[in-house]
């Protein structure tokens, strides 16, 4: 089994961690700090699927690390 990728960015300009999943559209959070950025992209990604898959939209393949 795969995992999505988590990229996170810290963005000087307006101070702030940004995390991206590539393989999901328009998928972009935001928090000020480590933990939260973690905690907040963890939390996105089940809302993300949770509502592809109520609106009968295809779910992308996942192209992160392999997990046991």
């Amino acid at each position: 089994m795969y995992t999505y990728s988590i990229k996170i960015y810290y963005n000087k300009k307006e101070d702030k961690y940004v995390a991206v999943v590539p393989e999901l559209p328009g998928f972009t959070v935001s928090a000020k700090t480590r933990e939260q950025i973690y905690e907040k992209a963890k939390t996105a990604l089940e809302v993300w699927l949770k509502q592809a898959i109520k609106e009968g939209k295809e779910i992308p393949q996942k192209n992160g690390k392999k997990v046991a």
